[in-house]
C-alpha cells in the first residue's frame, strides 16, 4: 500500500512523497537514525566516529594540549545537554599513550574519567604502549575452545570434515583484522601457530608427522605466511584498485632510483621501535625489498 508521507521539523512540513507503508526493520532503521542524531557531534571538536564508537584524542605534552582536550570534552557535554541526552560516564575511559605521559586527569561533566591500561577499539585490544599481546591471548583462547568443541562433537576426523570446519570457525577468529594488530613478539607468533598445529594433528593419519609435512599434505600455509599474504592483498587493494587516494596517503611510493623498476616500489620508512617495524604501513614495504620472488609465491589465493 502506497500513501503520501512527509516529515515535520519545527512545525514546518517538508515536501510529501508517496512511500510504501509498513514498519521498517529495526536492524536497518536504527543505524540510520543513530547517524542522523550524532551527525553534528564533532562540530566543535575533533572526533573519530565509527558506528556507535566515538573517540576523542589529542597531544597532552604541553599545557595547551591538555586544555584543548578538556575543552573538547566540555563541548561534548554541552551537546548532550542541548539534545537532552546523557553520556554513560562509566563506559567513557582515558587511554594514555607514551612512556613519559603524565596521565593528566579529565572530566566529562561532573564525572572524573577513569584511566585504563588497555582498551578494546573496534574489536582489537591495545594497551598504553599499543601492544596487542592481550588481543593475541584472547583470540588464541577462543580458537582453542572452538577446536575443543570440534574435537568433541565431530566423530569423523577426515580431512574433508576437519579442514572446512577449521576454515569456517577457527581461522576467522585468528585472522580478523590481523593486519592491524600485528604480532611482533615471538611468543605471540608461536602461540597462534600452535592453534593450527593442533588443528592439523586432529586430521586422520596426520598424527606424528612434522608440522611442515602436515601443511604440505593438507595443502595449507602457515599462519605467518597467511598474514604476510593478507597484508599484501590489503596493500594491493589500497594502492592499485578503487582506494588509490587512501593508499597513496598510507603507502607513499619510493622516488625513482638509478636503475629501472616497475614504478610501484613503496617507500621504506625509518622507525625506532619494534612495534612500528611490524605495523602494516612499515612492515610490508621493509620486508618486501629485494625479495620479489618470495612475495610473489605468497600471492596466489586459496587455502
Amino acid at each position: 500500500m502506497v500513501a503520501p508521507r512527509g516529515v515535520v521539523v519545527d512545525r514546518s512540513f517538508l515536501t510529501r512523497r508517496d512511500e510504501g507503508s509498513g514498519v521498517p526493520q529495526g536492524s536497518l532503521l536504527e543505524p540510520v537514525l543513530f547517524n542522523i542524531f550524532i551527525s553534528d557531534l564533532d562540530v566543535e571538536s575533533t572526533l573519530s566516529k565509527f558506528t556507535d564508537d566515538t573517540r576523542l584524542w589529542g597531544e597532552e605534552g604541553m599545557l595547551e594540549g591538555r586544555d584543548r582536550i578538556q575543552l573538547d570534552l566540555d563541548g561534548l557535554q554541552r551537546w548532550v545537554d542541548e539534545n537532552r541526552m546523557q553520556f554513560n560516564a562509566d563506559r567513557c575511559k582515558v587511554l594514555h599513550l607514551g612512556r613519559r605521559n603524565q596521565q593528566h586527569p579529565y572530566r566529562l561533566g561532573n564525572s572524573l574519567l577513569v584511566n585504563t591500561v588497555a582498551e578494546r577499539d573496534l574489536g582489537v585490544i591495545a594497551d598504553s604502549r599499543m601492544n596487542t599481546s592481550l588481543q593475541c591471548e584472547e583470540v588464541v583462547s577462543k580458537a582453542n575452545r572452538t577446536l575443543s568443541c570440534i574435537y568433541r562433537c565431530i566423530t569423523s576426523k577426515s580431512k574433508e570434515m576437519i579442514l572446512p570446519l577449521c576454515a569456517a570457525l577457527v581461522k576467522p577468529q585468528l585472522e580478523s583484522c590481523v593486519q592491524f594488530w600485528a604480532l611482533h613478539f615471538k611468543r605471540d607468533v608461536a602461540s597462534t601457530e600452535r592453534v593450527q598445529k593442533r588443528a592439523t594433528r586432529m586430521v586422520k593419519r596426520q598424527q606424528g608427522r612434522p608440522y611442515e609435512d602436515r601443511l604440505k599434505g593438507l595443502i595449507l600455509l602457515s599462519l605467518h605466511k597467511r598474514r604476510l599474504r593478507g597484508g599484501l592483498v590489503v596493500v594491493y587493494q589500497l594502492t592499485r584498485r578503487d582506494q588509490q587516494e587512501l593508499g597513496e596517503a598510507l603507502f607513499p611510493q619510493a622516488p625513482p632510483g638509478i636503475t629501472r623498476d616497475n614504478g610501484h616500489r613503496l617507500l621504506e620508512r625509518r622507525f625506532r621501535l619494534d612495534i612500528r617495524r611490524h605495523y602494516l604501513q612499515l612492515g610490508l614495504p621493509s620486508s618486501g625489498m629485494g625479495s620479489q620472488e618470495r612475495w610473489c609465491s605468497l600471492l596466489p589465493l586459496g587455502s
